[in-house]
């Protein structure tokens, strides 16, 4: 009897020591799953990885150089002569700019730009069929400040960076013809918005083609409400005397990154 207590004892102890089927599931479960979470992260982070970028000697985007920058470039600029065709238009335009980076894709733009346009002159005291004559030249310096937003970034695409902005500032009638009704340019307040692509073929230097369309308002004379000879009336009772004109303006020109 005391043989098989003692067989039972021991049978017992060799049946509670082995580990059960459960027990070494519950053991190897956790290392099993290792391999199965490890494939999960990797799906699951496959395209966020491929999201980030390319191979640095492959990828089509390069960063665009930190600094200030001076421009020079040449355009020209078109558009609208007013309601009576007498403002400054239609000549070619010279510009210089300072650019100054703010950080980031923004950068700040001081300019100036003298433009050699020509514009129509007209004569109330003459008849209707005479009263215009020109065109004649008529010179016009700009001066503005404004901001431009890089769609890329701090960095081209394909060594390309579009962009817009906005400009305002002033204009001043440097020369222009003799006017018998004293209509005068004066000076003007402009307003620009535009839109533009940069191209960075090094470094430091950068192709600009530019568009825009500015604006400014011409004021007429009262004389231009006086009966003419032949009873006409350039303008006639009740008729606005200013006139807001929209010029669309192209330049081309490079820039230099210090």
């Amino acid at each position: 009897m005391t043989e098989r207590h003692g067989s039972g004892e021991q049978g017992a102890e060799s049946r509670q020591i082995e580990p059960t089927p459960a027990a070494r599931s519950a053991r190897t479960a956790p290392g099993s799953r290792l391999p199965l979470v490890a494939l999960v992260v990797a799906v699951v982070a496959a395209p966020a990885a491929a999201q980030v970028g390319y191979d640095p000697e492959h990828s089509p985007y390069r960063d665009v150089r930190r600094g200030s920058a001076l421009f020079l470039g040449a355009g020209y600029f078109a558009g609208d002569a007013g309601n009576l065709g007498i403002g400054p238009s239609d000549g070619p335009v010279a510009t210089a700019r300072f650019e100054l980076s703010l950080g980031g894709p923004t950068l700040v733009t001081i300019g100036t730009s003298y433009a050699m346009l020509e514009r129509t002159v007209l004569d109330p005291s003459q008849a209707a069929d005479s009263q215009r004559t020109g065109p004649f030249d008529t010179n016009v310096l700009m001066l503005e400040v404004g901001l431009q937003l890089r769609l890329t970034g701090q960095k081209s695409w394909r060594r390309m960076a579009p962009y817009l902005g906005a400009a305002m500032g002033l204009a001043f009638e440097t020369s222009g013809p003799p006017d018998p009704a004293n209509f005068n340019f004066g000076t003007k307040f402009t307003l620009a918005p535009g839109a533009g692509v940069r191209i960075y073929p090094g470094q430091h230097l950068s192709i600009t083609a530019d568009f825009r369309w500015l604006f400014w308002r011409l004021s007429y004379p009262t004389a231009y409400q006086l009966p003419s000879p032949d009873g006409s009336v350039i303008l006639p009772p009740g008729a606005s005397t200013t006139d807001w004109t929209a010029h669309p303006w192209t330049t081309v020109g490079v820039a230099w990154t210090f």
